[in-house]
């Protein structure tokens, strides 16, 4: 059942990424700003602090999908985070898939739902919280779907794998999250908007 569930969850959520691709536009700027951010974002998740459940605090690599998704638009942040996700399976060493299923669950649809930041637009400061909370939790409600799908062989004995999934992203995905939507609401993001010649209010 919990199969099921999750499957139905992932179709949806990969339609939903691909609806605000479909939907949003696509210019060499843009391109090259998405190349960019991507590569900062696999340069940060090599930075990362170990926890005792064995998993890790990385230094804040979801941040760059949720900042150009908020100035450019969803669509942005979501090719942002496919990229870095799909970059991550290459250069990062000994990276192998449980299952080929697993990039569309946690490599695609988790980092990609980072795009979500943008779906409220950049006009006001609660809208742009509201939206990149939404994304963290998004985000790292399909970790948690990927750990208890793939992960299960890792779970300690007398501990359910929902438990133990839910305890090991929350503790890094999500503390990760929470810091960079902070970072997020620190930014001058107006400041940001007129240096890239920006004009952009909702989706």
């Amino acid at each position: 059942m919990d199969t099921i569930i999750i499957g139905i969850l992932t179709i949806l959520n990969l339609i939903g990424l691909l609806y605000f691709i479909k939907k949003g536009s696509m210019n060499l700027k843009l391109m090259c700003m998405i190349g960019l951010f991507a590569g900062i974002s696999v340069i940060l998740k090599s930075i990362y602090i170990p926890l005792p459940t064995g998993g890790a605090i990385a230094l804040l690599s979801v941040t760059p999908a949720m900042i150009l998704a908020v100035l450019y638009g969803p669509h942005a942040g979501i090719w942002v985070g496919m990229l870095s996700g799909c970059l991550v399976m290459i250069l990062v060493p000994g990276w192998v898939p449980i299952h080929p299923l697993q990039i569309f669950v946690e490599q695609l649809g988790a980092l990609g739902a980072l795009g979500y930041a943008g779906v409220l637009g950049n006009n006001k400061k609660i809208k742009i919280i509201s939206a990149c909370l939404l994304a963290v939790i998004i985000n790292v409600s399909f970790h948690i779907f990927s750990g208890v799908l793939f992960f299960s062989m890792n779970v300690p004995e007398g501990m359910g794998s929902w438990a133990y999934s839910i305890t090991y992203n929350i503790g890094s995905m999500g503390v990760e999250g929470l810091l960079s939507v902070g970072l997020i609401s620190l930014l001058p993001l107006d400041q940001l908007k007129k240096i890239l010649k920006i004009e952009r209010g909702i989706v």
